[in-house]
C-alpha cells in the first residue's frame, strides 16, 4: 500500500474521531458513546483498504455494546450475574477442553 493511502486513512479515521468527539462534547453521552466513535474510526480505516467484511464486523462489535448497555439497563435481569456465570462457564469449559486434550499421564 502507498504512503498516500496509508495517510488518507489515517487522516480520515482522525478526522471521524475529532468530529465524534466533539458530537460527544455537544451530547455528553460519553460512555457508551466513545465506543462508537472509535468503532466508526477503525472501521472507516478498514473499509478505505479495501477490507469491508472486516470494517462490518469491526463496526457490529462496536455498536453492540452501547445496545448491551442500553439492554442492560432497561430490563429487570441481574445481568452481574448472568455475567459472572457466563463467564465461569466459558472459563470452566476451556479449562475441561484443555486438560481433555492432553490428559495427565
Amino acid at each position: 500500500m502507498s504512503e498516500v493511502m496509508r495517510k488518507e486513512r489515517s487522516g480520515v479515521a482522525g478526522g471521524l474521531i475529532l468530529i465524534g468527539i466533539g458530537v460527544l462534547l455537544i451530547t455528553g453521552w460519553w460512555w457508551p458513546g466513545i465506543m462508537v466513535v472509535i468503532g466508526v474510526a477503525l472501521a472507516a480505516e478498514r473499509w478505505l483498504s479495501g477490507a469491508t467484511r472486516e470494517a462490518i464486523v469491526v463496526l457490529g462489535i462496536f455498536l453492540a455494546i452501547p445496545v448491551g448497555i442500553a439492554l442492560m439497563t432497561s430490563i429487570d435481569i441481574p445481568w452481574l450475574w448472568v455475567i459472572a456465570l457466563a463467564l465461569i462457564g466459558l472459563g470452566a469449559s476451556g479449562v475441561v477442553k484443555a486438560m481433555s486434550a492432553h490428559p495427565p499421564q
